[in-house]
Formats: structure tokens, sequence, C-alpha cells
């Protein structure tokens, strides 16, 4: 049973829960929340629970869309109010999540690409900012007045340049749909594109100094990782790829980290441990 004060307050009540929509503020605009009342003494269905703890999760991710009242949330929220109050407020739970459905593919038809665009747009800004900064720390190794033992270790500045172009690179190719979750969240560790932009700068000199010092090595056809201090190119490979694998990367270095820490609390390495040579 649906009803409707006067003062615009909707709500139904259904077998386990009464839905109850608040009225719209002064401005005009739809509310933030949606009231789910749960009947007394009444055991709540799995497929209602789940329906509503959707629901629940959908409004949060549209607020977080629209933090501030716009005419696009009020179309949104008014199509979840009408899914609630049907879906739960009236017992049609199936009926509730086909339309739920229907509504978050509306959503990310229509936002999504304006929220992947901003996201590119802002990485790529960072990523371009800290590859120039970087490339010119490497020309002025390279021509300027450097100390020996810093101009000897110039390529690292390249391999960095090479992986904030690769971390741009990476979230183009990994994310070419994104998923409704994603759309209020766009990257699951929730970093600033700065802040992730230098933490993949801090795994990726980790790398250069695993191959700058012979603990690690490879080879493929002509290509030798051992030689990108003497080579620009192959440091902005090498930066390119860490910057491309950045989601890897973490686990790659950890793994690596861990072996070494091992091998060093027994007191000893073994010819044969990780620091041999990796050759496809």
């Amino acid at each position: 049973m649906s009803a409707m004060k006067d003062d615009g307050e909707r709500s139904s009540s259904g077998s386990y829960f009464r839905v109850v929509i608040p009225p719209q503020d002064s401005t005009g605009h739809e509310p933030r929340h949606i009231d789910f009342q749960p009947i007394p003494h009444a055991k709540i269905a799995d497929a209602v629970a789940s329906l509503q703890v959707k629901i629940e999760h959908t409004l949060t991710t549209l607020i977080m869309l629209f933090p501030k009242a716009s005419a696009r949330y009020d179309v949104y929220f008014g199509k979840l109010a009408g899914i609630a109050i049907a879906g739960i407020g009236q017992d049609q739970t199936q009926l509730g999540e086909m339309a739920l459905e229907t509504l978050k593919q509306e959503v990310i038809i229509r936002e999504s690409g304006r929220i992947k665009n901003t996201y590119i747009r802002r990485l790529g800004f960072w990523a371009v900012g800290f590859a120039v900064f970087f490339s010119l720390l490497s020309i002025v190794g390279r021509y300027g007045r450097y100390p020996d033992w810093a101009e000897s270790q110039r390529e690292f500045f390249t391999l960095f340049a090479g992986s904030m172009i690769g971390t741009w690179l990476s979230f183009s190719i990994r994310k070419v749909e994104l998923r409704f979750s994603e759309l209020a969240i766009v990257e699951t560790d929730q970093l600033d594109p700065p802040l992730r932009l230098l933490f993949v700068a801090g795994l990726t000199l980790f790398v250069g100094l695993i191959l700058s010092t012979g603990l690690a090595n490879v080879v493929i056809g002509g290509f030798n990782t051992a030689s990108f201090l003497a080579s620009s190119s192959s440091a902005l490979l090498i930066g390119l790829v860490c910057g491309i694998s950045e989601q890897r990367l973490s686990n790659t270095v950890a793994t690596r980290a861990t072996e070494i820490m091992t091998l060093l609390g027994r007191g000893s390495v073994s010819p044969s441990a990780p620091a041999a040579d990796e050759t496809t």
C-alpha cells in the first residue's frame, strides 16, 4: 500500500519494509536518503534484503557522483525511489532487481564517458608534468655539471619519466569500460593521480636498482636490461613497462623484496638464488 502526504513524502508498506521517500528540499531537489523501516517481527527474505542493500549502494554511488544538488541527480533518484517503492514497498523483488540493473546501465551510459575523460585528463596532466621534470633532470645530467656518481646514474630520471607516461597509458588500457561501482571510485586503491604517480616512481626505483646492481637481469633478443644506465631508450622502455604494468608491479616488488630479505636472514646468497640472470 502506497501513500503520499501533503508535504510530498512518499511511502509504501510491503511485507518486510515500509519504504519512506522524504520530501524534496526547499530548493526543489530530491533528498539524499531513502528510509527503509523494517516491519516488526517480519523475517526478511534474502532476496528482499539483497535488493535493499543494492539500492543503498546505488544511492551512495549517486551521492558521490553528484555531491551537490543537480537536475541529473534528481532524475536518477526519482527512478531509484520508484524502484524502492515497487521492489520493496510492494514486494515486487524480481521487478526491482531488473529495474535497478536497467538504471545502473543508464547511469553508466550517460556518465561513464565524462568521468573517465575527466580522470584521464587529470592523470595525464600530472603524468606529463612529472615526465617533463624528470626529463629535464636527465638532460641536465647529460649536458650539465653533475658529480661523477650522479652523472653515471642520470638514466634513472629517464626511467622515472617513462614510468609516468606508462602509468597514464595503463589506465586507458585497463579501464576500457567503467563498471557502475567505478563511477564514484575510479581506482579501487583510491590514490589521487599525483600520489599514484609518485608511488609508481618509488616502485620503479626499486626495479632500477635491482637491474643496475645486477641482482636480476632480463635478456630478450638483443635487449639487455643490465645496459639501461648506458642507454636512454632502454631506460625509457623499462620505465614504460613499469608504468603500464603498475597494477602488478607492487606485487612483483614485494615478492622480490621478501626473497632478498629471506636470503639476507640466512646470512648468505646462493649463486642459484634470484640474483641469477633471467634469460627469455
